[in-house]
């Protein structure tokens, strides 16, 4: 079992010490929190891209390529925003870039404009096969800290929270 290894405290001591002057010890462990938590994204994200670069890609349009993988026929792009969790234009930008790309085609609805399909190409489908494969593999290593127990309640800690 890899030995653990722990960073600096987030936020740092000196910025811990003056909010446990400013706020009560469950407000600070909630800010404390959001200070890991975003953390930890970044360096999420940070793997993800280099994970990502040889491709081309950034992790927001590797998630819309797996939402569209994931599915054997075009879904809405209201549909990315509900599995993502981002805005309209969020998707919009990314759909785009992935338009051009060549790594998504688009249908409007002719009935009503606002509505437009999203699927991959045979290409991209590929692609993104071989990336979720290729990806997992590296994001567990990233993770070689942790033991599948410790993922889990990771897992349900972040589901079970309410942002």
């Amino acid at each position: 079992m890899p030995s653990e290894k722990f960073e600096s405290p987030i936020p740092s001591d000196a910025v811990q010490r003056r909010l446990s002057e400013f706020v009560p010890g469950s407000d600070k462990l909630a800010l404390e929190l959001a200070f890991a938590l975003r953390r930890s994204v970044q360096k999420v994200d940070a793997a993800l891209g280099r994970f990502l670069h040889s491709d081309a890609l950034t992790p927001g349009r590797w998630q819309v390529l797996v939402v569209l993988w994931s599915r054997d026929a075009p879904i809405s792009q209201s549909e990315i925003v509900d599995a993502l969790e981002v805005s309209r234009a969020t998707v919009s930008g990314l759909i785009d870039t992935l338009r051009s790309e060549g790594h998504v085609t688009t249908i409007v609805d002719p009935e009503d404009r606002r509505k437009t399909s999203v699927t991959l190409t045979d290409t991209a489908r590929k692609m993104t096969a071989r990336l979720i494969k290729k990806n997992a593999s590296r994001l567990r290593d990233e993770f070689a800290s942790l033991n599948e127990d410790d993922l889990r309640q990771i897992l349900h800690i972040l589901r079970k929270a309410t942002l």
